[in-house]
């Protein structure tokens, strides 16, 4: 790997290569992700953005995806826990493997208008494996939890009652930044989980391991660390007291609004988890990418109270995104590709025999539409369970028949 100079790289990237030097194995996406976790992190919400009658913060919670040991995601985090444990120690949430333990160790952060603005509580929380968390809320007694977990996400505070015991969250400013392994994921999530709301928060990197042969002297690494926690302790300093709003330009605001479009549209070509993803990236995470380039491309300092982000900043912010877009929908798909799957299979498996036209209807009423009914038969078909014939009805027009066959258990 060859390495720029400091002076034109910027503080995202420059962390990627020291990242990459350390942990050769962990791809460029995840230690992408952990950087814009610290970024946010530093930043609080001391920046914000206006989008409609609501405000955005860089309150980025990210995921990131891969295969056990070959991918060393845990190696990624921890390097990102390295450097913000650096800089801002006493923001760390403990990692909790449960909701209640993640809202019991909210409900202990005190917050901090001493060195924030506002009345907030700032914390990070960078557990090491995420899907522990989905499947806690597949039980019977965890029913409203995750609607809970949600409103720390929106910064809302709330009061829950835990063991007979009252606990007050007080509003937060969270970055969560955790790990998965794909098969226990997909295992884990289901449809649901979408409509929720709860994973389309979260910007995912789906990504292979992929060996980097480099040769890099220690005093090197060394050095780079030094800077980086140098760098984001003068960001940290900078802000506070201070807020800073980042403004829309006119040519910037048309861009913003095409774009929302196109993903809105989007959404209604896919699935519903799909529309879901993408309607929280266009109103949530771009806006937080806009906020957080910003900061690393003004040298990590903002000048005055305001800062308006251009049709540049803006392009800069959606080519960033792409790849989460792309991560995303393809997570989705896998969860919910199994799910409308599993529902085709009760279908066809209490008529026996049905035509096109009555599968899709009795599909429809079962939520599913019929992009989503055909490609479940297509995956039937592959597994020998559904095969498909034509008859001539009374008409003589010809009808397609499909007939399940049930699996045999070996």
């Amino acid at each position: 790997m060859q390495l720029r100079k400091a002076e034109t790289v910027g503080w995202i990237e420059r962390y990627v290569a020291w990242a990459k030097a350390c942990s050769p194995m962990a791809p460029k996406g995840f230690h992408q992700s952990v950087a814009l976790s610290i970024l946010a992190a530093v930043i609080g919400r001391r920046v914000y953005m206006r989008l409609g009658s609501g405000i955005v913060h860089a309150n980025l919670w990210c995921l990131i995806v891969g295969n056990s040991s070959t991918t060393k995601k845990t190696s990624a985090l921890k390097l990102g826990k390295r450097i913000l444990g650096q800089v801002i120690p006493d923001e760390r949430l403990a990692d909790a493997s449960s909701p209640e333990g993640l809202i019991a160790a909210c409900g202990d952060m005190k917050t901090q208008s001493a060195m924030h603005c506002g009345d907030y509580a700032p914390a990070w929380l960078w557990p090491d494996e995420f899907s522990r968390l989905p499947k806690a809320f597949q039980r019977d007694f965890m029913a409203g939890w995750e609607q809970t977990v949600i409103l720390l996400k929106d910064g809302d505070s709330f009061t829950k009652r835990l063991a007979n015991k009252k606990i007050v969250v007080p509003a937060m400013h969270l970055t969560w930044c955790s790990a998965s392994v794909m098969d226990d994921l997909t295992n884990a999530l289901s449809v649901d989980n979408y409509l929720s709301g709860l994973i389309p928060r979260f910007a995912i990197r789906v990504c292979d391991g992929r060996w980097a042969a480099q040769v890099v002297p220690t005093q090197w690494m060394l050095n780079e660390e030094q800077w980086l926690v140098g760098e984001l302790k003068k960001l940290s300093n900078a802000y506070l007291g201070k807020e800073t709003e980042v403004l829309w330009s006119a040519s910037a605001k048309r861009l913003w609004d095409a774009k929302s479009r196109d993903f809105h549209c989007r959404g209604r070509r896919g699935s519903i988890a799909t529309a879901v993803i993408l309607s929280r990236l266009v109103e949530d995470i771009l806006p937080e990418f806009i906020i957080i380039q910003a900061v690393s491309d003004n040298g990590m300092t903002f000048l005055g109270d305001t800062w308006t982000a251009d049709v540049k900043q803006f392009r800069k912010a959606e080519k960033a995104i792409k790849p989460y877009i792309a991560d995303a929908i393809k997570l989705s798909n896998q969860v919910g590709g199994e799910k409308n799957v599993k529902k085709l299979r009760g279908i066809l498996e209490r008529a026996g025999k049905t035509t096109r036209s009555v599968l899709i209807h009795t599909a429809s009423n079962a939520g599913m539409k019929t992009s989503e009914v055909d490609e479940g038969l297509e995956t039937l078909a592959e597994t020998h369970e559904v095969t498909s014939y034509q008859v001539l009805g009374k008409k003589g027009k010809k009808t397609r028949i499909y007939e399940y066959h049930k699996k045999k258990r070996r």
